[in-house]
């Protein structure tokens, strides 16, 4: 029974960043320069292996491969991209590559 509540522990210290993000960018203020620093933050959280998680390593794998899938061309996005590079919040920590950032043409 303490191995379950140990258990259960483990998963609301992995569950907790993602109630917290997901509230950040749902909520009515939300902008979208946080979407890439978001999941940048959230993928590494959940790709990193610490000595706690023992029992809940394959959660984690679960939901760094959700996070991969769902948000796999966010970075390619101009509108987030020169978003999160115009923030002064995020001081080019998250910067994209520089083929982004080139206008399409207007026709």
């Amino acid at each position: 029974m303490a191995h379950q509540w140990t258990l259960l522990e483990k998963v609301i210290s992995v569950l907790g960043p993602l109630k917290e993000l997901t509230q950040k960018v749902s909520s009515s203020d939300a902008m979208a320069a946080d979407v890439i620093p978001a999941v940048t933050v959230l993928h590494r959280f959940l790709t990193r292996e610490t000595d706690e998680d023992h029992g809940i390593k394959a959660m984690k794998g679960t939901l760094a491969a959700a996070v991969r899938t769902q948000f796999t061309d966010v970075e390619e996005n101009p509108l987030y991209s020169i978003a999160t590079l115009l923030d002064p919040r995020y001081k080019n920590r998250f910067s994209p590559a520089p083929q982004l950032l080139q206008m399409p043409k207007r026709c």
